[in-house]
């Protein structure tokens, strides 16, 4: 848990039932491209990466968290994760830096 105080009794700042605080909120999920080795090996399954978030939603770091070996995808995760939009995570209406964990799924599957 983060305490803050601003000079004045600690309130936890992570507490999901406290009504002064909002969590980060993706406003625009960037899309992905399937690779030429995807679509030909009908692949399916999907990239989870976290993302360090700053006080202005601006994504300045990612970490992959699940991969599936295919460096083309991988590619296309990593820069749509960078144009996705947030608004970002705040405490009593101010912004603050925050993490974010997306997974992008795909299946290349042709019914």
């Amino acid at each position: 848990m983060i305490y803050e105080t601003n000079g004045q009794t600690p309130r936890v700042a992570q507490d999901k039932d406290d009504p002064l605080f909002r969590k980060t909120i993706v406003l625009d999920l960037a899309k992905i491209s399937y690779t030429d080795a995807v679509r030909k090996n009908r692949d399916a399954g999907g990239i989870k990466v976290q993302l360090s978030l700053g006080a202005d939603a601006s994504v300045n770091q990612i970490r992959v968290v699940k991969d599936l070996n295919d460096k083309m995808l991988l590619r296309e995760a990593v820069i749509a994760a960078f144009r996705t939009k947030f608004l970002p995570e705040e405490y009593d209406g101010v912004p603050r830096s925050s993490s974010q964990t997306i997974e992008y799924r795909f299946n290349s599957y042709r019914r």
